[in-house]
């Protein structure tokens, strides 16, 4: 759950920097963009500077580099790199282009690309029970 909470943790200074800059803040296009290439960058210093578990440092640079492949054990890049691309499908976000087939993590995490997130055993169930409980 946190290496899900801390994956885009690097664009919370990049906000708070460019608030006040005009160039960003009347252009939401422009700042999507240096959002997506600043924050895997920022995020690792942040990792670094709070001395994060190392099995948690590398969450946050590398969840985007889609063809990255650390050895035959899933590990939480590969975690959330399957929930980030899962979370977008459907979206106009530049990481829709990618083919999930091209993805070690899923195959490491035992999944099929073309499973649907609701399919995925186990998690509708979950939140369904989830749900109710906030009923």
């Amino acid at each position: 759950m946190l290496a899900g909470l801390i994956h885009q943790i690097g664009k919370l200074p990049i906000l708070t920097l460019v608030e006040k800059i005009p160039e960003f803040r009347d252009s939401p296009s422009r700042l999507d963009k240096l959002l997506e290439k600043a924050h895997p960058h920022v995020g690792k210093i942040i990792m670094n500077t709070w001395n994060f578990p190392e099995e948690l440092k590398l969450v946050p640079s590398e969840y985007v580099d889609f063809q990255r492949d650390a050895g035959p054990q899933a590990d939480y890049v590969d975690l959330v790199q399957v929930a980030f691309l899962q979370s977008i499908a459907g979206t106009d976000h530049p990481a829709c282009r990618v083919d999930w087939n091209t993805v070690p993590a899923f195959a490491k995490l035992g999944l099929q690309a073309d499973a649907e997130i609701l399919e995925i055993e186990g998690v509708s169930e979950e939140i369904e029970l989830a749900q109710s409980m906030f009923l």
